[in-house]
């Protein structure tokens, strides 16, 4: 009598079984190497905008020290000239979305970045739309001149964000 050298159904349901393992725990790591790097994309992104508006803040803050408080078109004109961006009441449509996240502040103006606008910063794989999310930064303008000591701050949002991390802050302590 020959003897069947193959592969028994036991050793079979074995290997499929260890196989399904197998393939649930890379799926599991490769999704979440997926949203680190989504993640990580996001907050370089909000990154270069910081530190790439935070110089035209500071440049702001140092000449509106010069003028006085009653001479608002002069504030306006500089406003105009160093806070990048549009106004978000120019929009309504970003308007209402930013509103809707409930993140406004008190003591920041707040200005949403079009793509064209990134472009002109020398941020030309940043894209601003519905798609990726709209980026809107708010300034703070309001200086305590009694005080010696101020801080100037860029605040960066991305209307899409991260799992309700919207901030740069929030993304940044995921």
């Amino acid at each position: 009598m020959k003897k069947n050298k193959g592969i028994t159904l036991i050793s079979l349901t074995i290997m499929v079984i260890i196989l399904v393992m197998l393939a649930s725990v890379t799926m599991y790591y490769g999704n979440s190497i997926i949203s680190e790097s989504k993640i990580q994309d996001l907050s370089t992104n909000m990154l270069l905008i910081q530190a790439t508006l935070k110089g035209n803040l500071e440049q702001y803050n140092f000449e509106v020290q010069s003028i006085k408080p009653e001479d608002t078109t002069a504030i306006e004109e500089l406003k105009g000239k160093y806070l990048i961006g549009k106004k978000l009441a120019e929009n309504p449509e970003i308007e209402q979305k930013f509103n809707d996240l409930g993140l406004q502040e008190y003591g920041y103006e707040y200005y949403y970045l079009d793509t064209e606008t990134l472009a002109s910063l020398g941020l030309n794989d940043i894209e601003s739309s519905e798609e990726t999310g709209f980026y809107i930064v708010g300034y703070t303008t309001d200086l305590d001149t009694s005080d010696e000591e101020y801080t100037s701050n860029v605040q960066v949002i991305n209307t899409k964000g991260y799992q309700n991390n919207y901030t740069l802050d929030s993304i940044q302590n995921l």
